[in-house]
């Protein structure tokens, strides 16, 4: 999932989005906190931790929030009778 802003600079955080992979829940010590993080409700300090927040500072626009979510297919099981 990647999820971001188009003005660069929503809200307090100057973040404008994140993106998270499955790699970067692979450290156990960044994933506890990513983990007590998220159970306050702090998406910000849970991306934060493992790495994905995106910055890019003022674009100059702000037309609307953006967000791409892709779903690979998983391969086929052949059932053989």
């Amino acid at each position: 999932v990647l999820s971001f802003t188009t003005d660069g600079i929503d809200g307090p955080s100057g973040k404008c989005g994140a993106v998270l992979t499955s790699s970067m829940f692979a450290n156990s010590l960044k994933l506890a906190e990513a983990q007590r993080a998220l159970a306050r409700h702090d998406s910000l300090t849970m991306c934060d931790t493992l790495g994905g927040t995106i910055t890019t500072g003022p674009t100059g626009t702000n037309v609307n929030d953006v967000a791409i979510a892709i779903l690979w297919p998983q391969p086929k099981m052949k059932i053989s009778t």
